[in-house]
């Protein structure tokens, strides 16, 4: 016998036989094979039974070599129900990787999608106010008068200038249809949007300052600010109550033009501009 091959029931201890057959087939199956065996039924009780294949075992004979074939059918059949198994396992972990794999590519693709539409929302919005600003009608030249210039009819009811420069006092006066060499005042407002707001001031000739109305800046600075500004631009919305006060006293009292602002938008901020430049052209 070869050292790789296999070793049959008879070249094991004897002490081994009784704990292999009984441990490796049922009294029924020892029956079916001895009654196949010896063409007739044995009429050996179980325990017989088992004692009598077991003896058999000890050497090699018609009932030790079936055992053997048995063993090895149902080893055969084993291993193949192994393999079964795995190739299953296998097949499933290629769908899962396939399925993963698609999964992520939509996914990658939702995302480009996405970006590409914020891209373009992005890109539409900045042209809005743009838009707006050239549909607005230019304003028609007024004479300068003492009174204050009431807001045009198509402007918004929110937006509306809050201070008049009471008789006698000194008005200070912006180019028609420009901000050249102004110096406006936003009061109120997130900082966030301070950038664009001073970009569309300069684009007309202007400087902008900005303050947030006392939160953080300071009603000492708000006091600099005010004094230092040609005209302003106010979101009630923003700041509290003082703040608001005091910014309309200081115009009534200084006779600058102050505008109200009902949003906090970049819309909002352009017609507060064509609605300042209203006010105080004369």
């Amino acid at each position: 016998m070869s050292a790789t091959a296999r070793r049959g029931l008879w070249d094991l201890d004897v002490d081994c036989h009784a704990t292999i057959v009984g441990c490796s087939w049922t009294a029924a199956e020892l029956r079916r094979l001895t009654d196949r065996l010896f063409r007739g039924r044995s009429q050996l009780g179980d325990f017989e039974l088992h004692a009598a294949v077991a003896e058999q075992c000890a050497s090699r004979n018609k009932v030790s070599a079936a055992l053997r074939r048995a063993e090895t059918a149902a080893n055969a059949a084993l291993h193949a129900q192994i393999a079964e198994l795995n190739a299953g396992v296998l097949r499933a972990q290629q769908r899962r990787a396939s399925w993963r794999c698609a999964v992520l590519a939509e996914r990658d693709a939702l995302r480009a999608q996405r970006a590409a539409l914020r891209g373009r929302v992005t890109a539409q919005e900045t042209l809005i106010p743009g838009l707006r600003e050239r549909q607005m009608p230019s304003p028609a030249p007024q004479p300068r008068t003492d009174r204050p210039v009431p807001p045009a009819p198509h402007a918004p009811a929110a937006i509306r200038t809050i201070a008049a420069p009471p008789p006698g006092a000194p008005r200070r006066t912006l180019a028609a249809g420009t901000l050249r060499s102004t110096r406006a005042l936003c009061v109120g407002g997130i900082d966030g949007q301070v950038p664009q707001h001073r970009e569309r001031v300069e684009r007309q000739g202007g400087r902008l300052a900005h303050h947030d109305g006392g939160i953080e800046g300071g009603a000492h600075r708000l006091d600099a600010e005010l004094a230092a500004d040609d005209a302003v631009l106010c979101r009630p919305g923003c700041l509290n109550h003082n703040a608001y006060a005091r910014v309309k006293a200081h115009c009534k009292r200084s006779g600058k033009p102050c505008v109200d602002l009902d949003k906090p938008g970049i819309g909002s901020f352009l017609r507060g501009l064509v609605q300042l430049r209203r006010a105080a052209y004369g």
